[in-house]
Formats: C-alpha cells, sequence, structure tokens
C-alpha cells in the first residue's frame, strides 16, 4: 500500500510540473493588441455618437481569457468629458464589461455583448437652482396684522 501512494504522489507531481511548465499558445502581445483594439473601438463610437466630446481617458481596461484566441471578457472604465449647453463642462465615467469573440483564432476581435454597469456624471462648475416667483409662496409670507392683544 505504501508503494501505490508513493506511485500516486509523484504521477500528481510530474502531472502539476508538465502543466505548470507548458507553453501557452497565447502571448501578452496579442492580449495588448486586443485591448488596444476595443479601446480605439469605443472611442470610435463615442466620436459618432456625441460629436461635442472633448476628451477620453480610460481609467482602467483589462481582458481576461476565457478560451484561449476565441473568447475574452474586457472590463473598462472610462471618463468623457464634454459641455454643457450652459458652457459648464461635464464629466461622465462609465463602467462596464463587454465580451469579445474571434472567428480567425486571435487576429481580429468582435464585441458581442457590451454591458455599461454604472454611470456617474460630475459637473465641473456647479449649478446654481434658485427659488422662483410662486403665487403660493407669496401668499404664505405675507405678515398677518394680529394686535399683540389678539395672540393673548
Amino acid at each position: 500500500m505504501k508503494y501505490l501512494w508513493t506511485f500516486t504522489f509523484l504521477a500528481l507531481m510530474s502531472i502539476t510540473w508538465y502543466v505548470s511548465n507548458a507553453e501557452s499558445n497565447y502571448n501578452i502581445e496579442d492580449n495588448a493588441r486586443a485591448e488596444s483594439n476595443f479601446a480605439k473601438m469605443i472611442v470610435d463610437g463615442i466620436k459618432q455618437r456625441r460629436p461635442n466630446v472633448t476628451d477620453v481617458h480610460f481609467l482602467q481596461l483589462y481582458t481576461e481569457v476565457v478560451e484561449e484566441n476565441k473568447i475574452m471578457v474586457a472590463h473598462f472604465k472610462y471618463e468623457i468629458e464634454e459641455p454643457t449647453s450652459s458652457g459648464d463642462v461635464a464629466t461622465q465615467t462609465i463602467t462596464g464589461i463587454a465580451h469579445l469573440k474571434s472567428q480567425d483564432n486571435g487576429e481580429t476581435w468582435l464585441v458581442d455583448t457590451p454591458n455599461s454597469v454604472s454611470d456617474e456624471i460630475n459637473f465641473l462648475k456647479g449649478a446654481q437652482i434658485t427659488r422662483g416667483e410662486n403665487p403660493v409662496d407669496k401668499e404664505q409670507k405675507t405678515p398677518t396684522t394680529e394686535s399683540k392683544e389678539d395672540q393673548k
């Protein structure tokens, strides 16, 4: 029995050694190229749909390989700056994920399902909202003509 456990242990160790030292067909340059093309696709789409956007900053962009040279998941977070109608600049932060698929063994990647997880809008100069004249407010603000004797 002792020899069986020793043989099993050595077999598992050799399998682990083989798997950890096996070369992958996927390299970091392919991953960087896919991320760069995805970022360019996002920027081109933003400029096409919203021509007033002045700046696009990627705060986060990384991919994880689901199936080598076939399916990747891209995680992204970017910020766009766009002037508002009042002349101020609004910053919008968009966070999301997108599934990328390749049909030509990783040469080109197509976006399968982009999902925006959260949107956040910040105004660089806050807007001031003032209270307008309201007829109901005028009635509540009119002073009463009660005398001190009436109040007692």
